[in-house]
């Protein structure tokens, strides 16, 4: 079944790399990541990753998102018990906000 699901934080000025949201997938769930659809307050400066726990599979910057306003397609398995990771950084004077719509393929064991 596919699903969406909504990532969202703030990121305060001058932050280096901060854990902004999570999404868990509970027992007995598997997802397939299939797309992304970022955005983000400030048109320069801020960086977002999205991990698989601890490893990076996607970092974009607030110019890309700014410019190219597309889903981004992806191929990622999220097992039971591992988490899909936001996290950003903002070099800026000023507070960002970033939200991101996840667009899973989601099976019940």
């Amino acid at each position: 079944m596919i699903k969406s699901y909504v990532l969202s934080g703030s990121i305060a000025a001058g932050a280096t790399w901060t854990r902004l949201a999570t999404l868990a997938t509970p027992s007995g769930v598997t997802r397939k990541l299939i797309e992304f659809r970022p955005w983000i307050s400030t048109a320069s400066g801020v960086q977002i990753r999205l991990n698989l726990m601890t490893e990076v599979y996607f970092q974009l910057t607030a110019e890309v998102v700014d410019k190219i306003r597309y889903p981004y397609p992806a191929d990622m398995l999220i097992r039971e018990g591992q988490e899909i990771v936001l996290e950003a950084m903002n070099p800026t004077a000023s507070a960002a906000t970033i939200i991101v719509e996840l667009i899973v393929d989601e099976t019940v064991k």
